[in-house]
């Protein structure tokens, strides 16, 4: 299913309200740039590498820092939901957590884009967990980072087999 949003007016921002800033920005989304495609993989696969490599210094700067778009209460919550998955991948040693977007669900011209994906984390009694969630990610100082991300679904793998699939 494809879906187009058309901007019928152009909503004023009020720098007050983070959530009131993203909703406008995304209201007048669009197309995501094939070049700004290209930056956001390379960035996730930065992610999914720095959570594995249990890089929390390395994650955090994943996050971002903006107040007029994530609080920091926010931005604290997202940073200790990823590091609890990791710590509960593999204790102290390295995780394995990898992924891969899924579907693009729009930007603002490129400031902001908004995606789903699938993701895989591994555990250490030969499980894993698929996990779905969504993203939305900004240029921040001229770097892509988080400014929200929420679990949509998450389900344990019991099988090889299963794994095998979704790593696929």
């Amino acid at each position: 299913m494809t879906v187009a949003r058309e901007p019928l007016t152009e909503p004023e921002l009020n720098y007050a309200n983070n959530n009131d800033n993203r909703y406008a920005y995304l209201y007048n989304s669009g197309n995501v740039s094939k070049e700004s495609k290209e930056a956001i993989k390379k960035f996730m696969a930065n992610y999914y590498k720095k959570c594995s490599n249990k890089d929390w210094e390395g994650m955090a700067k994943s996050f971002s820092k903006d107040t007029t778009m994530v609080s920091k209460e926010k931005r604290s919550e997202m940073y200790y939901e990823a590091k609890g998955l990791m710590d509960k991948a593999e204790g102290n040693s390295k995780a394995d957590y990898s992924g891969a977007i899924t579907e693009w669900l729009g930007g603002s011209s490129d400031p902001q884009v908004e995606f789903t994906t699938i993701e895989l984390c591994k555990l250490p009694n030969g499980k894993a967990l698929e996990i779905t969630k969504y993203y939305l990610v900004s240029v921040f100082n001229d770097v892509w980072v988080i400014d929200d991300m929420k679990e949509l679904s998450s389900v344990e793998l019991q099988s090889d087999a299963d794994i095998k699939e979704v790593e696929k």
